[in-house]
């Protein structure tokens, strides 16, 4: 495979929502299969792409990217092709004996996703500050009239249903996501909460006062057993404490925690 039909894949993965790797050969001593600049790319669903030397090597250098993808955090890795015996602690061990080291920067690339679950004026100024970040957007209601083309141009998809778990059965989702409850109805909230609880986000974040998200994480293990308040990624209330009042000023707050949220991951 050539580096062009590498890096169309690349894209063609990115459009379809997938985060990937680029993993290159920066660095190589003594004999190895491949020299400096060798590529491979992988995508999150453990698809490869290209060669930086085949074999085990090939192998660790997969599993070790989809670490990175996981944790969406880029790295170097250094490998031994001097056999068993290497002792190197910062080394992984290849098996292959072909004489010499290679070190690998797996470069974790993923356009950020925002899923909108409400789309009332707060989810609306979101949607337009998130556009601005760079975020891919979808936005899911139980209104046409709320959630449309004309007031969402930016939203790469837009679920409208009645049943608002159909609607979120209807959107692929995956760990990465940030999402975002913004209904404003507590029985509408709750069904997103039900429908959610028991997958994990990046980011799961429920707007609305104290006593409404206690009434719905209370309710919530109560029937579904799930005990959301204690899950690292969920946040309620969300956004950053700044006396947000307007939409649009609330729209910045939530988009601020949530760029914190993803700095910490070590997001690009």
């Amino acid at each position: 495979m050539d580096e062009l039909e590498l890096f169309e894949r690349l894209v063609q993965a990115l459009r379809d929502g997938l985060a990937v790797a680029l993993c290159m050969v920066i660095e190589k001593v003594g004999f190895t299969p491949r020299g400096i600049g060798s590529k491979m790319l992988v995508l999150e669903d453990g698809r490869f792409y290209g060669t930086i030397g085949g074999g085990r090597l090939e192998r660790i250098v997969v599993e070790e990217a989809l670490k990175a993808i996981k944790e969406n955090r880029s790295r170097i890795v250094k490998l031994s092709l001097r056999g068993e015996h290497d002792l190197r602690e910062d080394y992984l061990k290849t098996g292959m004996m072909c004489g010499g080291d290679i070190s690998v920067f797996i470069d974790v690339i993923g356009v950020p996703r925002l899923i909108i679950v409400g789309a009332g004026k707060v989810g609306h100024a979101i949607a337009r500050l998130a556009d601005l970040l760079g975020f891919q957007i979808k936005v899911i209601d139980v209104s046409s009239e709320a959630a449309n083309r004309e007031r969402f141009p930016m939203a790469e998809e837009i679920v409208v249903d009645e049943n608002l778990s159909k609607a979120l059965n209807k959107v692929k989702l995956n760990s990465r996501d940030y999402v975002l409850i913004l209904t404003g109805d507590p029985e509408l909230d709750y069904e997103a909460l039900r429908a959610l609880c028991k997958r994990e986000f990046r980011y799961l974040g429920l707007l609305g006062s104290p006593a409404k998200r206690d009434y719905l994480l209370e309710k919530l293990e109560k029937e579904e057993g799930v005990k959301l308040g204690d899950k690292p990624y969920f946040h309620s209330p969300i956004g950053l404490r700044i006396n947000a009042v307007t939409p649009e000023e609330i729209a910045v707050s939530i988009m601020a925690e949530i760029i914190k949220e993803m700095r910490s991951h070590g997001s690009k």
